[in-house]
């Protein structure tokens, strides 16, 4: 038996990993996607849209990519972090690209002596801070209720608390009553912030 501490635990766990590791790997890409000039704007399409897609398709296009590896429950949530920062660095990368300081405050540190890395921690990292934390925690909410992915790549081995919340409602409710609310977890899948 699963207690309530082991699945706030694990979806923590999915959810912290998951946005750090898309924090890491969405702040470069952000700086590479400022720099770009024409090409900007399709460069931003394309890699906001894993970001927009459900999570049920991401999870069902990285199935056959790992394959069996995903009969280890750890392998499965690895791959469930995987799948998340793919959705969700893009859109991390976006931000830091859309929160970056003008150029003539990394100039004017430059020309008082700082190095480019000086100017870039000392000037760059603080102004955009706010931006970051806050689609960091997007980023880990939007992780932590991302039912479908959990469901198509943990393959009913790895239970968060909105896994189990809709096990236990069909377990009580019985199928005919519980099936009900299938669209209702695919909805909140889709849209976190969709009203009821």
């Amino acid at each position: 038996m699963i207690t309530n501490l082991q699945l706030f635990a694990t979806t923590a766990v999915i959810a912290t990993m998951s946005a750090v590791v898309a924090l890491v790997l969405g702040y470069p890409i952000g700086n590479w996607l400022a720099g770009l000039r024409r090409t900007r704007r399709v460069v931003t399409a394309v890699i906001l849209l894993p970001f927009l897609l459900p999570a049920f398709l991401v999870g069902l296009a990285f199935r056959p990519m790992i394959g069996d590896l995903l009969d280890d429950s750890n392998f499965g949530i690895l791959a469930i972090i995987a799948a998340h920062t793919f959705m969700n660095a893009g859109f991390i990368a976006v931000v830091t690209a859309s929160s970056l300081i003008p150029k003539d405050q990394m100039e004017a540190a430059q020309l008082d002596g700082a190095s480019r890395l000086q100017a870039r921690l000392a000037i760059q990292l603080p102004q955009q801070l706010p931006a970051l934390t806050a689609a960091g925690l997007l980023v880990a909410l939007y992780s932590a209720t991302s039912y479908g992915l959990v469901i198509t790549l943990g393959q009913g081995a790895i239970r968060t608390l909105e896994t189990e919340i809709v096990i236990s409602a069909l377990q009580a409710t019985g199928p005919p009553k519980g099936g009900a609310i299938g669209p209702y977890a695919n909805r909140n899948d889709n849209c976190v912030f969709c009203p009821v």
